[in-house]
């Protein structure tokens, strides 16, 4: 049993949309990227599992010889000199610097009383320079940046020592946008001197909790952080998804500084200026297409044009979804899906919009759904209600439902999109409807008759 009920699951945490990609609406069909990216970074499709994503480059370790590049001022490796009580009574100011021009200060301060140990290292290293003129060498703009490194691409230890995990699962030290944590390899005791700033409010962020040590928190510099993350990357030294920045981000130096930071400010992470349109629509819509057009019909382009027209009016006098859907049915040129009850709808994520929430809650609550259904199957086949049979076919058939629910609400970029279709799609209240003409450029697969519908 256990084998076949891993692959449903499987189909719903990898949904990224399937048809939803349909040759009617893309930019580009003959250049879509694979499913694995089109899908949005910060959907649970690509969350991946916190001991990978976050662990230090898998190269082998290179230690320098190490002095310090300044003398110590408060000496943190002595607890005579600071106890650990008296550790969250400091914060630190990190001027940092893209392509050798200034962009301002991070403040962090420190959780001593959920990770003493962490916080006392982090501090020495501060308080000797150590930071001072290394960079962030990995940057995810959906995640987190990573720095700290002293050969500057991730193999890089520091000389004090590897630190005793201190991982929490306290709400009030959760991983969330601008919280201070501890990068390492798979050795949950194997962190050292490189760390990582969350940018990011994602199911990988939240994954870290019980994971990765997180420490601090920043409580000014926002545009600071957003700089970095918003700097543009390219493949790393170990290839994979492009992670290492095109210009040098530097730390210029580290201040660490006794006493309450004078200067803080709310730190959230900053919504985009989208010129009043919503972050995300959903719209159900019909493609008109003519000979010669992708897909093909038997129509020219005159009556292509004509039946467009009289489908725009008898769409704008539904008044149900229902009457609309059945205009779908008939008229559509776009595959329909066997079965699907609501063919021709799409979800559309708006420029700049990094995070798809709506998705994000759809897929915890298919989850849930699904993981119940496998224990109460479960159960069915130990006491003999059901066969193993019975269950498995169960399993596949809402499993299979479910993805198609998911795939529903996971929004496709707009930039995936012919430019027409979200320009009229963005404009609409819900239930509206807009057309789209044909235009070699901007909607060169036919006419768009569009139905807002959330």
């Amino acid at each position: 049993m256990k084998t076949t009920l891993i692959l449903p699951f499987l189909l719903l945490i990898a949904a990224c949309g399937g048809d939803a990609a349909s040759a009617a609406m893309t930019a580009d069909s003959s250049a879509m990227p694979a499913a694995a990216e089109v899908a949005t970074p910060s959907a649970p499709a690509s969350a991946t599992p916190a001991s990978e994503i976050l662990a230090t480059e898998q190269m082998p370790k290179v230690k320098k010889p190490y002095t310090p590049k300044r003398e110590a001022e408060f000496h943190f490796e002595n607890k005579e000199s600071v106890a650990d009580a008296d550790l969250g009574n400091y914060y630190i100011k990190m001027h940092c610097s893209i392509g050798g021009k200034s962009v301002g200060a991070m403040t962090l301060v420190f959780w001593a009383d959920v990770a003493p140990i962490h916080v006392r290292s982090f501090l020495r290293y501060c308080d000797e320079g150590f930071y001072d003129g290394l960079t962030y060498h990995r940057i995810m703009r959906d995640f987190m940046i990573q720095g700290g490194c002293p050969n500057g691409i991730g193999n890089g230890d520091g000389p004090h020592g590897n630190l005793k995990a201190e991982f929490s699962k306290d709400k009030k030290y959760a991983h969330k946008y601008g919280v201070l944590s501890m990068a390492r390899d798979r050795s949950p005791d194997s962190a050292s001197c490189q760390f990582f700033i969350c940018c990011e409010e994602t199911p990988s962020v939240h994954n870290l909790d019980g994971n990765y040590t997180g420490f601090g928190m920043l409580v000014n510099g926002v545009k600071t952080l957003e700089a970095i993350a918003d700097t543009k990357v390219k493949p790393g030294p170990g290839g994979g998804s492009p992670s290492s920045p095109v210009d040098k981000v530097t730390i210029d130096k580290v201040e660490v500084v006794h006493g309450a930071p004078t200067e803080t400010e709310s730190v959230v992470m900053p919504e985009p200026d989208l010129g009043g349109e919503p972050a995300k629509v959903s719209v159900q819509h019909i493609l008109i297409a003519f000979k010669g057009s992708i897909p093909s019909a038997s129509r020219s382009k005159e009556e292509a044009e004509k039946l467009a027209l009289d489908v725009f009016e008898k769409a704008k006098a539904c008044k149900t979804n229902a009457e609309y859907t059945a205009l779908v049915r008939e008229f559509t040129d776009d595959s329909v899906r066997p079965g699907d009850e609501n063919p021709g709808v799409y979800a559309i994520l708006n420029n700049k919009v990094r995070r798809d929430a709506d998705f994000e809650k759809k897929y915890t609550e298919l989850k849930a759904q699904f993981d119940a259904l496998q224990a109460d199957l479960k159960v069915a086949v130990e006491t003999k209600a059901m066969t193993k049979a019975e269950a498995d076919a169960e399993t596949q058939r809402v499993g299979m439902r479910l993805q198609s629910e998911l795939e529903k609400s996971k929004g496709m970029p707009r930039g995936n999109l012919v430019p027409a279709f979200g320009d009229v799609g963005f404009k609409l209240e819900v239930g509206q409807v807009g057309l789209a003409p044909y235009d070699k450029n901007d909607s060169k697969y036919g006419w768009h008759i569009i139905r807002r519908v959330r």
